[in-house]
């Protein structure tokens, strides 16, 4: 067999892998694992369309206003998954504005609440994936190409027929990549009590259901048998998603140092409008209800309360929030500086390997999905089987760190982080002139000179990474919630535990500083990023 052909048909064997652990789970793991491929398939209904059309809209045509959309989609790409949940249960969950004035004093019917509220909340997410995926995948079509089919069609069938075509592969790998964020989140199922296989992992360590002392029952909770087969069905697809990715990574690489064709229709208006319905929907709306609750007033009339909003209430709320919460952001910003400088240098270690192609890269995929793809709430309890030591052990020193110091949480934090940034950096190593990487070789530094010889020529790429793996660090919680030392929680575990309690206007206030942050950081990350070819 060929090479080429080997490659082609490698991603099946993951997948057998995967199909023969679930036939092998047992009933209990079998449901959890089909809950979690129904939230999966829900998530793509509504993201992928969605998604591919906002892609298409921002990077394939020319309109005014692509910049600003284009921020706000990496802003929707970098939210964590509980502040994008409080952000909607902020108007449409039980407690929501909407929800409440819709039930006039009556039964309250959230729109937002069970299955429904999970997939919606993931699709919100998943549609910046999608977006930024495809995007990726149209702006790398050859020019050409597309140029010398302009020369027999009009440019809307060029469009559909050409760039769409060729960009076909990245709905698949957008399709693969959100399969397997929702595979390992947690957070969104434990705010709506729907039952997943990460949700049921996190369930089983709250109660001590891991521990075989405390509970004996098979039914009452997942067999290490049924853990790991789980487990190695998420992983056995997302090896194959990864190993797919590979085609769509050269063609970005290939892509970055070129200018890509854009459409410029005529008019203008009805492309700029869907562009600018489709933000206001997936950033207007949950901000303009976390805004909503930061300024809401119940007034009492009579017997009965009315609710009112006030503008200077919302600035007061807001404007004082970042000092209320000042310990919790202190801490975020410590550990984020931390996780960030390490995660790059890791990462880009990582993406120098992946560049270099052959059966390494393959090792490094699987090292990259076994990362991804494990819940957090396992990465949490390996840790503190690691470093939560008796006194009498000679490692007892690791106990100290897991007490007092935010190692532990540092150490969980990176796994997320470090193939993010791999995953980022690897077209931009993989699109490095041949020149400058024989002439890091030849100076025999190593892998680590050849990093620091590509980061000098694609600085802005590795401050786009920089920042997306503080980014990471801001946002994680489903491994940290388990390993955070006493003392100051992070601002995200602080704002998930008083989720559990409604989204009041303490909850909004937070919530929209938080998300301001996150603006800065992704117009900061669009800014660096399109430096990334000079």
């Amino acid at each position: 067999m060929s090479t080429l052909t080997a490659s082609r048909w490698l991603p099946l064997a993951p997948i057998a892998v995967a199909v023969l652990a679930f036939l092998a789970a047992g009933a209990r793991c079998q449901g959890l694992l089909a809950n979690t491929a129904l939230v999966a398939v829900g998530t793509l209904v509504v993201a992928l369309p969605a998604g591919g059309l906002l892609g298409l809209l921002i990077h394939k045509l020319r309109l005014p206003g692509q910049a600003a959309a284009a921020v706000a989609v990496l802003t929707l790409l970098f939210l964590p998954l509980h502040l994008c949940a409080a952000a909607w249960r902020a108007g449409f969950g039980t407690l929501g504005w909407y929800t409440q004035q819709a039930a006039d004093g009556g039964v309250a019917n959230p729109l937002l609440e069970g299955f429904a509220g999970v997939i919606w909340i993931h699709a919100a997410a998943a549609i910046a994936w999608v977006a930024v995926i495809v995007g990726a995948a149209l702006r790398s079509v050859d020019r050409q190409l597309e140029e010398d089919a302009l020369l027999a069609m009009p440019a809307w069938r060029v469009l559909l027929t050409v760039s769409l075509r060729a960009a076909a592969p990245a709905f698949v790998v957008a399709a693969g990549w959100i399969a397997i964020t929702v595979a390992h989140e947690m957070t969104v199922t434990d705010l709506f009590q729907v039952r997943t296989f990460a949700e049921e992992v996190y369930t089983q360590h709250a109660l001590e259901l891991f521990d075989p002392t405390q509970l004996d029952d098979p039914d009452q909770r997942l067999q290490q048998r049924q853990l790991f087969a789980g487990l190695a069905v998420v992983r056995g697809l997302a090896v194959a998603v990864l190993w797919s990715a590979r085609g769509l990574i050269d063609r970005v690489s290939d892509g970055m140092a070129r200018d890509a064709w854009r459409w410029d229709p005529a008019p203008r208006a009805p492309a700029v409008l869907a562009m600018l319905l489709m933000v206001v929907v997936l950033a207007g709306v949950p901000i303009g209800n976390l805004l909503y609750k930061a300024g809401g007033n119940a007034v009492r009339e009579g017997d009965a309360w009315r609710q009112e909003w006030s503008l200077s209430k919302a600035v007061t709320r807001v404007g004082r929030a970042p000092v209320e919460h000042r310990r919790q952001l202190w801490q975020s910003a410590k550990l984020g500086l931390g996780v960030a400088c390490g995660a790059t240098l890791a990462g880009a270690l990582v993406a120098w390997r992946l560049a270099r192609g052959g059966v390494e890269q393959l090792a490094w995929l699987a090292a990259i999905a076994l990362a991804l793809t494990t819940p957090g709430p396992l990465i949490g309890i390996g840790a503190i089987d690691l470093f939560n030591r008796p006194l009498d052990s000679p490692l007892w020193p690791l106990s100290w760190l897991y007490d007092h110091t935010l190692a532990v949480v540092w150490a969980v934090q990176m796994v997320r982080a470090t193939p993010v940034v791999a995953i980022l950096l690897w077209p931009v190593w993989q699109g490095l002139p041949a020149g400058l990487v024989e002439s890091a070789r030849l100076e025999g530094g190593g892998p680590l000179a050849g990093v620091l010889a590509a980061a000098r020529s694609r600085w802005g790429a590795v401050g786009a990474a920089w920042l997306a793996a503080l980014a990471v660090s801001f946002g994680e919680l489903s491994a940290s919630l388990l390993v955070i030392p006493p003392g100051p929680q992070t601002v995200t575990i602080e704002l998930f535990n008083l989720l559990h309690a409604g989204v009041d206007d303490r909850v909004a206030a937070i919530s929209l500083v938080m998300i301001a942050l996150l603006a800065v950081a992704s117009w900061l990350v669009a800014r660096l990023w399109s430096r990334a070819p000079e």
